[in-house]
């Protein structure tokens, strides 16, 4: 029913995947706070285009530039307050 390879490779999937991805982004909660760690999965679309172009070739259509753009911008200004007070929003205080 399964072939040999396919155990190694669900184990990758399950340690790298799962458990690896938890492990960073809450070692990120801890460093940067909640608010600020949970903005980082706005930034998955804009990592996957920029592997998308750097490893399989692919050519972005404009209109995924432009929400590149957008997405990066929004994190920017959500991030901008924490750079001019240099301390974490708490959380609730929004």
């Amino acid at each position: 029913m399964f072939r040999a390879g396919a155990l190694p490779c669900g184990l990758y999937l399950a340690l790298a995947g799962s458990v690896a991805s938890f492990i960073v982004f809450y070692w990120v909660v801890r460093r940067v706070g909640a608010g600020v760690a949970a903005m980082t999965s706005y930034l998955v679309p804009v990592l996957t285009l920029a592997m998308a172009i750097a490893f399989l070739g692919d050519r972005p259509q404009p209109l995924q530039l432009v929400g590149g753009v957008v997405i990066l911008a929004g994190v920017r200004l959500a991030t901008w307050r924490l750079d001019r007070e240099s301390q974490p929003i708490p959380e609730g205080a929004a």
